[in-house]
């Protein structure tokens, strides 16, 4: 009976312990800037700040070529203004800070239609996330969906539950011995 009220003990601690990072940006604001030739050269001033509702959040008119939705699960670039190129540089492309929470993670949905872009030019520091698109072409019709995928429990949280797990069963081990 002690060992499961030690476990239930130890379960509740793991489960109150918050992780920062979250699978949704639902309700956070956020703030979206161009940078090039790279991320210390931001190009114009920054979107003023919005809160994503269940509408989801609007930035119109960024670097004067492209429109940036944030919902809850999705970021999506779109509405094109003409067919070009982004210039090669350490970095070309656009920041959605999230000034409320850390960022969490994201992936390329299939629905993207900007060739040449990966995951690997998706880039989260912090409560940022990077999209860099340097080098690639877009048109009218270009589409660029990223999703939220699931946060990945931060290291400390893995070892407080480890750390738990190995003392139920240092518990259960010692108990047994002292049956003997």
């Amino acid at each position: 009976m002690k060992v499961l009220s030690l476990a239930a003990a130890a379960g509740l601690l793991f489960l109150t312990v918050e992780s920062p990072v979250h699978a949704s940006l639902l309700g956070d604001s956020v703030g979206v800037q161009y940078f090039y030739p790279n991320l210390s050269s931001p190009t114009g001033a920054a979107s003023a700040q919005q809160t994503v509702t269940a509408g989801g959040a609007l930035f119109t008119n960024v670097n004067g070529v492209f429109n940036v939705s944030v919902t809850g699960t999705t970021i999506t670039a779109s509405a094109f203004s003409f067919n070009a190129g982004w210039a090669a540089g350490a970095f070309n492309g656009f920041v959605v800070t999230d000034f409320s929470n850390l960022m969490p993670t994201f992936t390329l949905d299939p629905s993207t239609t900007m060739a040449g872009l990966t995951n690997a030019d998706l880039i989260v520091s912090g409560n940022t996330l990077e999209v860099d698109w340097a080098g690639l072409g877009f048109n009218t019709g270009t589409v660029v969906v990223l999703d939220v995928t699931s946060p990945v429990p931060e290291p400390g949280t893995l070892v407080l539950f480890g750390s738990a797990l190995g003392g139920l069963g240092l518990l259960k081990r010692s108990r047994k011995l002292s049956i003997r």
